[in-house]
């Protein structure tokens, strides 16, 4: 039986950050509106190996391998503290896409124009380190800054810990955990300063307390921490079905219900760095884009904080 720990999790942007999307329009590399629980995985990882104890551990190699099981990162959403505290999730309706989980949802344009930023760069000859002659390109990013202003933007998130699983791993700590994870760096542009996050505020959900709100991101509540991963379960399904804050990895018999779904879909490919056989193509398979709306209204947090469906019982 698992023993499972969640946190909220809110970190505060130190500078913009880029979330590679695989689409480029022309020189336009864009960026994802949202951070991939595999993302803050990686990120996490990294910085644990950083520390000294573990940094001289010849095992460290293999034992980060076995942190993908014990740590459960659901996606990081922009959270402006201007906002009614509301983080800024994708929502498919009847209006199309919306960001917002509650009130006056915004649309496509006016989240793009209050948090979605660029910068133009160039390629740069290795033997002269001048610009390279027709490399000109554009990287989208997520601004630290809500139009430019002073205050800070966040993004908001859970991570999920397998606490005897996670302190079997060499003697890892929960508490160390958290401490490691104060200041991270996350996603692509890193070598120019982009990615920079640091921990504003954490808040340990105490699931055996009755009164304690056991919700994430609004609608989810968890359900059930004794299995192998955690299961969250809709708290008011209506007709129209729940949207979802993470890819829904999908089935055959999930596809048999395909008229049910709004939104997209997308393929879950990636590389993947390992060790002597360097990088290689990972495909999770066939995700629902978060934010899509679905009448399964019990899932799985599994891997990199994908979601799986579960049927009722």
């Amino acid at each position: 039986m698992a023993n499972w720990e969640c946190y909220k999790l809110l970190y505060e942007l130190k500078t913009p950050i880029h979330i590679g999307s695989g689409k480029k329009y022309g020189i336009i590399d864009r960026t994802r509106y949202y951070v991939p629980g595999k993302t803050m995985w990686g990120a996490t990882v990294a910085e644990i190996g950083n520390q000294k104890e573990l940094k001289e551990n010849k095992k460290w190699g293999s034992l980060k391998k076995s942190l993908c099981s014990p740590l459960k990162f659901t996606y990081f959403y922009i959270f402006d503290k201007n906002e009614e505290n509301e983080p800024q999730i994708p929502k498919y309706g009847e209006n199309g896409l919306k960001f917002g989980l509650k009130g006056d949802n915004k649309s496509r344009s006016e989240f793009e124009k209050d948090y979605i930023g660029s910068f133009v760069s160039t390629g740069v000859e290795k033997e002269t380190g001048s610009a390279s002659e027709g490399d000109l390109y554009e990287i989208e990013v997520i601004e630290d800054r809500r139009n430019r202003c002073n205050e800070r933007l966040c993004i908001l998130g859970y991570v999920f810990i397998n606490v005897d699983e996670f302190e079997e791993l060499n003697g890892l700590e929960e508490e160390n955990f958290i401490d490691w994870v104060n200041e991270l760096q996350i996603g692509g542009e890193r070598k120019y300063g982009y990615g920079e996050i640091e921990l504003d505020k954490k808040e340990r959900i105490d699931l055996e307390n009755e009164t304690e709100n056991k919700t994430i991101f609004n609608n989810w509540e968890i359900h059930n921490l004794s299995s192998n991963n955690p299961i969250i379960k809709s708290k008011d399904s209506d007709n129209e079905g729940n949207n979802i804050f993470g890819h829904l990895l999908l089935d055959e018999s999930t596809l048999k219900d395909i008229d049910s779904i709004r939104g997209d879909l997308e393929p879950l490919i990636g590389r993947v760095y390992d060790g002597s056989e360097g990088q290689k193509a990972e495909c999770t398979g066939i995700g629902l884009s978060p934010g899509s709306k679905t009448k399964m209204n019990k899932l799985e947090i599994s891997k990199y904080g994908t979601l799986k469906p579960l049927t009722e019982n």
